[in-house]
């Protein structure tokens, strides 16, 4: 898995936000990511870094630090959001630093997602 090309598809993710410059973004990935390295080094933190460095720079939610320390608390069940499939994804919000929001955290903000699309389907 080394040199496992998927390795580096996120890098096609970083040229569509700098293209657009959203002001948020959603990610999602297997959980393995987490493990996953190439050339010697830890793709997770890689991809954190690269979210960073883009121009605008991005905020990423949950911040690294707390990804790291936590890890399982930001692999969500997608069945667990009324899909129709039972996946465990990562899951991980940007926001560019621009904006300054307070960090509201990852469950939180799939709450607020359930409730506006309960709400939409009446």
């Amino acid at each position: 898995m080394e040199n496992d090309e998927r390795h580096y598809l996120y890098r096609h993710y970083l040229e569509i936000l700098e293209s657009l410059e959203p002001d948020f973004f959603l990610y999602e990935n297997v959980p393995g990511l987490f493990t996953a390295r190439a050339e010697g080094k830890e793709i997770f933190v890689r991809i954190l870094n690269d979210f960073s460095s883009l121009n605008p720079p991005y905020e990423i939610t949950p911040p690294l630090k707390q990804v790291l320390e936590e890890p399982g608390s930001y692999i969500l069940n997608s069945a667990d959001f009324h899909t129709p499939q039972t996946r465990r994804r990562l899951i991980l919000i940007g926001y560019k630093k621009s904006l300054e929001r307070k960090n509201p955290g990852i469950k939180n903000i799939f709450k607020g997602l359930q409730k506006l699309a309960l709400k939409n389907r009446r």
